[in-house]
């Protein structure tokens, strides 16, 4: 595969075809969703307040009359729940659960109208496909907590009169000519929110590193259990009205399960957005421990209990937010901490050496080298400990060993991801050095999470911290994990992007001199020829100067080799970069060969840098 990138020409040596396809089935699906969520962006202002409303919801199940809260307004659970407002007559009722249950089965009916348009991604009608957004986005957010409780009110057959349930007291006559229309519709429209709103929230936003988007964020499971509490809260509240602990005990629950899931897992790559919703939940949290405790103390006549409750929810707000904050420093802290006593345990392990020239990986090309008889001696021998010299205490200390507990960097996937974030404010070569690191030693951590894979390739991709290539590996080792069905669209996805990504540059080096890219090729492999022979001959002065028996005559052989080859590589390098001087692949590979042979640091950092000049490539391009 060979590539060209801002007018320079590289060669890249990934193969096509390596990604796993889907069965037709999924495809389908995944091609329905991509097209809904590919180029799906809000304002985000408007996104923002979209949020705000959505997690204030939380805070209306509080305000609640039946709590026993002495003079609490009629109209003071609308203003966290403006959308719950109901008509108190049972026409009035009808007609707004008609009209919602119209707009569920448009939603329904859009979907698969969409898919069944789709061929290959493209549709011939496109209106179709943005008014499914907007009511997915809708009904996903902010009309799912008043959409729900119109069909739970349908459900529960309330009497309009006393605004009381009587599916438990009085089933029968839910199968009255009156109620049964709207019984049995609610029921099959509640199903099919109940199973659509966690989906579309498990795959229904973007993931970008750089904190652009504000609503971007690591994964999107949290929000689907926080979709699925919220349908359990709203079931609790609506069809449990005549039993308020039951709804007190649903609010609690909620409120601590989504703070302890923000605070510990910082979803959202933006920390202020984090810091928000959890200081939302926090006071959702205070406010209904509060409403517990005037509901087991009795009922109040006076305004005391609700002023109380008014005036903790800026305090438990502010105290939610920054608790919040220091819980990030602290995961962040933690990290750098343990990261820095693993490093200086194994200092070698964060070390990623280009893949061709990994030795483990490279046993194939060791088989095909003219290796001299000493290099393959010191080759074979440096393996095997001589115990014949060896003393006896130091036998003794080799086999009373004990090899120490490994080091756990991570307490969870998100730290590796959170420990990164640094790079939103400062993103120069030593800081994409650091992340490298840390990226590598969380895949060592966790080396069967899919996750962690897909989130090391987008910021691969983000922040140029490796080659392309990392990327593609990364998106594949995680396909081979049969990851979970969120998972898997997103790598769906960024392949799409990334082959779209490779069809053009392929068309700009089908425009290429064939003489001139066929002279590249030649040269590029010379230089890695000499570059594989470089690490090798490095390799075997190592393991002359680590075995104890070495013949002195043979080490001015060795550097001579090392000389050598090392010249050559560099001479082919800068002759290629003369030619070529904007190949971002030559480049790369150019500076991972003087940091591993060389001590010029500086001018690797410096291509490093001229490498990643430009427009940041992703996988998923915003407007």
């Amino acid at each position: 595969m060979t590539s060209m990138e801002d007018g320079g020409v590289g060669v890249n040596f990934e193969p096509r075809g390596r990604f796993i396809k889907e069965n037709a089935f999924v495809e389908a699906i995944f091609g329905i969703l991509y097209g809904m969520t590919q180029g799906n962006h809000l304002n985000p202002f408007i996104g923002l307040g979209i949020q705000m409303v959505e997690d204030l919801q939380l805070l209306s199940f509080s305000f609640q009359p039946q709590y026993g809260f002495g003079n609490l307004p009629s109209w003071m659970p609308y203003v966290f729940n403006p959308l719950s407002a109901k008509p108190h007559n049972y026409k009035g009722l009808l007609v707004l659960f008609y009209l919602a249950f119209g707009v569920t089965v448009a939603n329904a009916l859009l979907t698969v109208v969409v898919g069944i348009s789709m061929r290959g991604s493209q549709m011939k009608v496109v209106w179709p496909l943005q008014l499914l957004r907007i009511l997915t986005t809708a009904l996903s957010t902010v009309l799912l907590i008043p959409i729900i409780e119109i069909f739970l009110h349908a459900f529960a057959c309330y009497n309009a009169e006393t605004d009381l349930p009587q599916l438990l007291e009085k089933t029968s006559l839910c199968f009255s000519s009156e109620y049964l229309p709207p019984f049995v519709l609610s029921i099959t429209a509640l199903i099919y929110l109940i199973l659509q709103a966690p989906l579309i929230a498990l795959v229904f936003f973007s993931i970008d590193p750089t904190a652009k988007d504000v609503h971007a964020k690591t994964t999107g499971r949290f929000d689907s259990v926080y979709n699925c509490l919220r349908i359990a809260l709203a079931i609790c509240l609506e069809v449990f009205r005549p039993y308020p602990q039951v709804a007190l005990a649903a609010i609690i629950i909620t409120s601590i399960v989504m703070y302890g899931i923000t605070i510990r897992y910082q979803p959202y790559f933006v920390s202020w957005v984090n810091d928000l919703r959890a200081g939302i939940y926090f006071a959702s949290l205070v406010s209904a421990i509060q409403a517990a405790i005037v509901f087991i103390v009795g009922p109040t006549e006076g305004p005391a209990s609700f002023a109380v409750l008014c005036l903790l929810l800026l305090p438990s707000f502010g105290v939610g937010a920054q608790l919040c904050k220091l819980s990030r420093r602290r995961i962040a802290e933690g990290v750098y901490q343990r990261f820095r006593a693993k490093m200086a345990y194994q200092p070698n392990l964060a070390r990623s050496p280009a893949p061709s020239t990994t030795l483990k990986r490279s046993a194939s090309f060791l088989k095909n080298q003219r290796l001299t008889p000493l290099q393959q001696q010191i080759l074979e021998e440096s393996t095997e400990p001589d115990l014949e010299l060896n003393s006896p205490a130091k036998l003794r200390a080799i086999t009373t060993k004990i090899n120490p507990k490994p080091i756990k960097v991570f307490k969870s996937i998100e730290d590796v991801e959170i420990a990164c974030r640094f790079l939103q404010n400062n993103d120069d070569a030593d800081a994409r050095s650091l992340a490298r690191k840390i990226f590598l030693v969380g895949v060592d951590q966790f080396p069967r999470s899919s996750q962690i894979y897909l989130l090391r390739a987008h910021y691969v991709v983000t922040f140029n911290i490796q080659g392309t290539d990392v990327a593609y590996d990364s998106l594949l080792s995680a396909k081979l994990m049969k990851p979970p069905f969120d998972i898997r669209f997103f790598l769906t996805r960024e392949e799409r992007c990334l082959e779209q990504d490779r069809r053009k540059e392929d068309l700009l080096v089908s425009s290429l001199n064939v003489t001139g890219y066929a002279e590249l090729s030649s040269m590029e492999a010379d230089a890695r020829h000499y570059h594989l022979e470089t690490l090798i001959a490095v390799k075997c002065l190592w393991q002359y100067m680590k075995a104890e028996k070495s013949p002195a005559a043979e080490l001015p052989y060795l550097l001579d080799s090392v000389a050598h080859n090392r010249h050559i590589a560099s001479r082919l390098y800068e002759k290629i970069l003369s030619k070529f001087p904007r190949s971002k692949q030559i480049m790369r590979h150019y500076s991972n060969f003087l940091l591993t042979t060389s001590d010029d640091t500086e001018k690797a950092k410096k291509l490093f840098a001229v490498r990643c000049v430009g427009p940041t490539r992703r996988f998923v391009h915003r407007s």
